[in-house]
């Protein structure tokens, strides 16, 4: 992130992924992340801006591939000194690719959305958030359409020390080919998941900081919405994290 001016600022970021089961039935894949933005600050209390979001997903090391373009408006509004709001939507391109099924580079066009609000207290602040865009399908499609839900709070528990838990749900429709069948997943194919977690942030300093997280994820896959081999199944998905966090400042 980096301000331009005291009203106006500019922010990037990228990722690079690879997802790999241990069990047959999912599909692995590698992602490809890129996001930029720019906001302009009207007055005290509003702000508007506009995002653009590139990602690509490639499954199974055959060549079967989607890639997502998507172009967002950006509006934030201060309503009160405890309470914002911010608000993203555009249109989104999806483009497939699947050499074994002739279906490279056909286009499907869909929206995009988010929006996040959040009370800040003193010590504790509460937030709830909603998406939906393309993700990668978590092992189970070859790309999907996610809305998920999400309700958060966190809170400092010592001087250089905060804590956050979080509880969500999402619901994914199939929108690109399964790689195994060479054929594309009808969108009425679905799944939903349950998760929660918890992170724990300490300031090393006064320009890094180590996190550390902890998040649990309940799958569910009916035999009736699915034509993968984890069809029918329920999975509990374990994952652990540990980061850093580094700011510069500009001399």
């Amino acid at each position: 992130q980096y301000a331009i001016s005291p009203r106006s600022s500019f922010t990037a970021s990228g990722s690079y992924g690879i997802l790999r089961f241990l069990d047959d039935g999912f599909i692995d894949s590698t992602s490809e992340m890129f996001r930029g933005g720019y906001d302009y600050m009207l007055n005290a209390k509003d702000t508007i801006g506009f995002t653009y979001n590139f990602s690509r997903f490639n499954f199974g090391g055959q060549g079967s591939a989607v890639q997502n373009h998507a172009a967002q408006l950006a509006y934030g509004r201060r309503i009160t000194g405890r309470l914002a709001l911010q608000l993203y939507g555009g249109p989104s391109f999806s483009r497939f690719e699947n050499p074994a099924a002739s279906t490279k580079g056909e286009w499907d066009n869909s929206w995009s959305a988010s929006a996040l609000m959040r009370y800040q207290l003193a010590n504790v602040g509460i937030s709830l958030s909603y998406l939906h865009g393309v993700s990668g399908g978590a092992g189970v499609f070859a790309g999907s359409e996610r809305d998920e839900v999400r309700v958060g709070a966190d809170r400092k528990l010592a001087r250089q020390l905060t804590g956050a838990v979080n509880f969500g749900y999402s619901h994914n429709a199939g929108l690109g080919q399964v790689q195994q069948s060479n054929a594309f997943v009808p969108s009425n194919f679905r799944f939903n998941s349950w998760y929660g977690g918890t992170t724990l942030n300490r300031t090393i300093g006064r320009r890094l900081s180590l996190f550390f997280n902890y998040a649990l994820e309940r799958q569910d896959i009916g035999n009736s919405v699915c034509v993968s081999a984890a069809c029918g199944n329920t999975f509990l998905r374990h994952e652990l994290g540990l980061g850093l966090n580094w700011s510069l400042k500009a001399e």
